[in-house]
Parts: C-alpha cells; structure tokens; sequence
C-alpha cells in the first residue's frame, strides 16, 4: 500500500448518523470525517445538525461536543424552521451592490492582514447556505454569502476581515485569531451578533 493509502481509506467513509442525549434531550446529526484539525458543527437549513471532525478523532469526544453546543443547536433549528429555504436570490443590482461593497471591503482591510504571500484576491458573490464567506487559498479567490446583503457594515466588514486572514493563516489557530483580533478588535462580538440572527459553522478551534 502506497504512502497514505490508509489515510485516505479512512477518510473516504466519510458519513454516518449518531444521536446523543435521551428523550427530548436526543440529538441527532449527521458526521463527516474529513481532513479537518477541529470538530465543527452546523444547522443546515432543512434543520440536519452536520458535523465534521477528523478522521481519528474519538467518537465519544465528538458526541461530547454536539451535547456542550445542545442549545445552539436548538435555536439554530428553530430559526431555520422559521427561515426561507435558500439564501436570498439577488437581482443583477442587487448581486452588483453587494459585490462592490464587499470589494471595497476587502480593498480598505487586505493591507492590514500581516503576511500574505498572495496578490489581492478575486473577490465574487453567490448565494451560499450556511456560510457567511469563504476563501480558496490557492485559487486566490474570496467569496462572500447573498446573505449579507442589507447586513450592518460593521458585520460585513468582519466577515471580510474573517477571510482575508485566511490568506495569510490558512485554519482557525491562535494565529488566525490574533491576527483577526489585531485588524477587528470586536471581533468576537461581531460573530456572536452573526450567530444570534442566522446560522455559522461552531468550530472548536481557539478564540483566545
């Protein structure tokens, strides 16, 4: 067997579904092995609770997770019981609008981000689920959510700092949230204003 082949044998049974807790209290969701360094958790918008965690990681420590995050899981279900089936669809001006802000953005913060080895990314939108933005590295590309159309300036321009920091500190280290923290002080109150209205990946990296 080649170097890695194990690994990757692993890793390819990706799904099963688990549920913790008894009674009312009973969670069900759906895990994903993946190569990930932390256990992450979000509500998808049919209401599933999905879980990520890498592939050796014990599964009483991933039942143990999902059970500490018991009531965000809640409310996220209800919101999402309450919420539209997708992201907002955008009309051409509207998709323009959102672009341009995000663009400026991202143009304001990209020179505080110490250490990018990257030239400015592509910077594009599209209705996206469950994420607020996301960044392919190596592509160079940012994307930022539909849904962030019409939000606070203060809470695009966390979600524009958020990704951006990925370019330079590709995970969710103490790295990342030093860096984070140094270019958007209240980062932290930021998010959990995000969290509280809509619904973002939980992951169990460090914050501090």
């Amino acid at each position: 067997m080649k170097e890695g082949g194990l690994f990757d044998i692993i890793i390819s049974v990706t799904e099963m579904k688990r549920t913790v807790g008894d009674g009312k209290n009973a969670v069900e969701y759906e895990l994903t092995r993946k190569r990930v360094k932390n256990i992450n958790l979000r509500i998808a918008r049919d209401g599933a609770v999905k879980v990520s965690a890498p592939p050796f990681s014990p599964l009483p420590l991933i039942d143990a997770f999902v059970l500490k995050h018991a009531d965000f899981i809640k409310k996220g279900r209800e919101r999402a019981a309450s919420s539209p089936s997708a992201a907002p669809k955008l009309d051409a001006e509207s998709r323009a609008e959102l672009l341009l802000a995000m663009t400026r953005h991202c143009k304001e913060i990209y020179p505080l981000v110490k250490g990018v080895k990257k030239l400015f990314p592509e910077i594009k939108v599209r209705a996206m689920r469950s994420r607020w933005g996301s960044c392919a590295v190596k592509k160079g590309t940012v994307t930022f959510s539909t849904m962030l159309y019409g939000k606070d300036e203060r809470l695009r321009r966390y979600v524009a700092a958020h990704e951006l920091c990925h370019l330079a500190v590709p995970n969710h280290s103490r790295a990342f949230w030093a860096l984070l923290l140094e270019i958007v002080p209240d980062a932290k109150e930021l998010r959990r204003k995000l969290n509280e209205k809509s619904e973002l990946p939980i992951d169990n990296s460090s914050e501090r």
